[in-house]
């Protein structure tokens, strides 16, 4: 008897809109490999429907695609197909089937004319299947993005088959990204603290005056697009702001309050004075503190030390904070990176790409 998986790729924030994830040439290889790992495939109707929408296509060379995903449509045109749906009996994709009847009864048989596995692909099917107690694994592809919208994967909470069955059972491939080994460690439900250091060859003022204005972010913060005042002024203790960060065709809005300024003059700074800037950021499913500190390093140098605590709402986004904390890490030492080239060099972050 086959066993049956359940893969998926998912953003940091869990959401499972199809068009959220980094769909490169090792994401398609993965998923090839894992097919080619697997007797068939199974869908509900509206991933059927998508997917049958637009493969065929590329695997009848309709559609320009790199190797590695045109490697991928042609292995899926001929993969087994099946689709669980009470709406539609007629699927003309090549090699797909109906699964009609009972849902467990028909699912089991497919276990044993498979004995190399089934491979799930639908989260609505996939939560159906939990509560039969159907799935044997579950396998996520976690992106190092953030889509800040839904739907999400398991918004309700975990499988009905209990969060700790349900982590036994799961397994997490990382999609391509810089992640260090090193990093904050967590549990479900707890903070994710994470704590980078970077020095910046300019003296402290004006590397203060630099980073405290939003004026400046547009060229350093890769995807910002706005950072406005809902109340207060830009930088003043208590200030809440709009903020919109763009990553591809997928936008995120956030809420950003000024908690903490010191001192409040920067014009001048007295020697041994540790400037401090600390605020808190509110999206979809999550909440971020971040917390920096500037001091002298040297008559012309600053040390710039940024901790980031954060929080997410759902279990999945805390378990794969638990599962791939580099991440986090990366992503902030990369943003301080990219403030000390624009500090010294003039480096804007918008001519180079995302």
């Amino acid at each position: 008897m086959g066993k049956v998986t359940f893969s998926l790729n998912v953003p940091l924030d869990g959401c499972i809109d199809h068009e959220a994830g980094i769909a490169d040439d090792e994401t398609h290889a993965l998923f090839t490999r894992l097919m080619d790992a697997n007797g068939a495939m199974l869908w509900g109707r509206t991933t059927y429907e998508m997917m049958a929408s637009y493969w065929p296509l590329v695997a009848r060379g309709e559609v320009e695609a790199p190797p590695a995903i045109r490697t991928w449509a042609e292995k899926l045109e001929t993969k087994p197909k099946y689709v669980a749906s009470t709406t539609r009996s007629e699927f003309p994709w090549t090699n797909s089937h109906h699964l009609t009847g009972d849902l467990a009864a028909a699912v089991r048989d497919l276990t044993n004319q498979y004995p190399a596995g089934v491979l799930v692909g639908s989260e609505a099917l996939a939560t159906e299947l939990d509560r039969l107690d159907l799935i044997d694994e579950y396998l996520f592809l976690l992106h190092p993005v953030i889509a800040g919208h839904g739907p999400t994967l398991y918004a309700r909470g975990c499988p009905a088959t209990g969060a700790s069955s349900w982590f036994r059972r799961s397994r997490c491939a990382t999609a391509p990204s810089p992640c260090a080994t090193a990093g904050p460690t967590t549990q479900p439900g707890r903070a994710v603290k994470c704590t980078t250091s970077i020095e910046i060859a300019l003296p402290l003022e004006r590397v203060a005056l630099l980073l405290s204005d939003p004026a400046h972010l547009p060229m350093w913060l890769r995807g910002m697009e706005v950072h406005e005042p809902v109340s207060g002024k830009h930088g003043e203790l208590g200030t809440v702001s709009r903020v919109v960060l763009r990553s591809g065709k997928q936008t995120m809005e956030l809420t950003e309050t000024v908690t903490r300024r010191e001192p409040a003059d920067l014009q001048v700074i007295a020697p041994g004075t540790v400037v401090r800037f600390e605020r808190e950021i509110e999206g979809a499913g999550m909440w971020n503190a971040a917390r920096e500190r500037l001091s002298a390093a040297g008559p012309d140098r600053t040390r710039w030390e940024s901790e980031n605590e954060y929080r997410f709402r759902n279990p999945l986004m805390r378990l794969m904070a638990l599962l791939m904390p580099g991440v986090l890490r990366e992503q902030q030492l990369q943003h301080m990176e990219d403030f000390k080239a624009f500090a010294e060099q003039g480096t804007d972050v918008r001519d180079h790409g995302p």
